[in-house]
């Protein structure tokens, strides 16, 4: 088998990293995973479960600046003009370290939400490390859980093996999505609101 020059390595990881975002939402339970490639193009599809409300998720996931306090790879997080209306426009940095050397990975995207449930997203290639990208969320709750499907087909601006690609893709994604799901159900956690304090018994109020 063929080595790889180890200058495409960084390269490789930069681009599995670059698609961690478009997988954001996604929770510890992973059901199902697959990373198919047809030509240049990527096809993501996930579908998943978290231990948490699925209201509180969408609201946590579509949330975009705070998107640094649930990945630590996400260094920035924010919404800019340019979207139609009816859309939002995020710009998102990811910042991938391999064998101390570090990048940052740009992308833009159109974000189309339909809540309760489902998002849309439309990169735009021109402001991003992508040809082409596009990508749809859904979340639900069913059987006290939050449930999520997610697909997504993307086409790197350099290229990528055919053989290793799909599979450094999948890898990083499953590491992706692990730190993703901690960091959805402690933030969905932190905003709940918590119950109040229960009443001492009337006996015991006399007595305060």
């Amino acid at each position: 088998m063929t080595r790889l020059p180890r200058r495409l390595w960084p390269r490789l990881l930069l681009f599995a990293a670059s698609i961690c975002y478009c997988a954001t939402a996604m929770p510890a339970k992973i059901d199902h995973i697959d990373v198919a490639h047809e030509g240049k193009r990527y096809t993501v599809t996930m579908r998943a479960r978290m231990d948490v409300d699925a209201a509180r998720a969408y609201a946590v996931f579509t949330d975009f600046p705070r998107l640094v306090e649930i990945n630590s790879a996400i260094i920035k997080a924010e919404r800019i003009e340019g979207a139609a209306p009816g859309q939002q426009r995020v710009h998102t940095q990811v910042r991938v370290c391999v064998m101390r050397v570090c990048r940052i990975f740009d992308q833009v995207q159109d974000m189309q939400l339909q809540p309760p449930e489902q998002l849309s997203a439309q990169v735009i290639p021109e402001l991003s490390n992508l040809r082409f990208g596009q990508a749809h969320w859904r979340i639900w709750d069913q059987d006290n859980e939050a449930h999520l499907h997610f697909t997504a087909e993307i086409e790197p601006d350099f290229w990528i093996p055919p053989v290793v690609g799909p599979w450094l893709i999948k890898r990083k994604l499953q590491s992706e999505a692990e730190e993703t799901a901690n960091g959805i159900e402690q933030l969905a956690l932190a905003l709940a609101p918590q119950p109040a304090p229960a009443s001492p018994p009337a006996e015991l109020a006399g007595a305060l």
